[in-house]
């Protein structure tokens, strides 16, 4: 499983196939506006973003996407999904390997990423 992973995220010019597939009926009937949080760890020298959406497929390489476009990096994450609910956090720091601490890059971060989740609604 990790070898086909590892061969899947390989190739960026493929992630689009992977982002772009189609909610199944069933989940779309559990829609609910997603909820992104940021705070920070001053102790371990991270950001903390709480991601609470509706479960669907390619939602961790969509998250992936905006993580990239922003230049943010990902330095862990615990991922949960109940049921149709995902409640994952992510420890995050800027490309320098700081917490963000800009106001203005983490309400972009939180704004891009809600549009991004609830778009494929």
């Amino acid at each position: 499983m990790r070898t086909r992973l590892i061969e899947e995220l390989d190739d960026p010019e493929d992630y689009p196939d992977i982002i772009h597939r189609r909610t199944p009926r069933q989940l779309k009937h559990f829609a609910f506006p997603t909820e992104v949080t940021l705070s920070n760890d001053t102790i371990n020298q991270r950001t903390v973003m709480e991601v609470i959406t509706p479960d669907r497929p390619g939602l961790l390489a969509r998250i992936g996407q905006v993580l990239l476009e922003h230049r943010v990096r990902l330095t862990n994450a615990k991922i949960a999904t109940l049921g149709e609910r995902v409640e994952d956090v992510f420890f995050i720091t800027d490309e320098h390997g700081a917490p963000l601490r800009d106001v203005e890059v983490c309400q972009a971060l939180q704004r891009d990423l809600s549009k991004m989740l609830d778009d494929i609604q």
